[in-house]
């Protein structure tokens, strides 16, 4: 049997794919999210130039 907990309103990743309810949608979250996507991104396209460098 499985433990389920309530819903946390702090950004969760796993808690979002798991079990997404509105307590967690606020702009608090949003700014954070917004923030490590953006590093993701910047992350990628840093990775993806080193690659294309190292290959030339």
């Amino acid at each position: 049997m499985k433990r389920r907990g309530k819903v946390p309103n702090y950004y969760s990743r796993h808690a979002s794919v798991h079990g997404v309810s509105s307590r967690q949608f606020s702009k608090r979250n949003c700014v954070q999210v917004l923030m490590l996507v953006t590093s993701l991104i910047g992350f990628a396209d840093r990775l993806m130039s080193s690659a294309g460098r190292a290959k030339a």
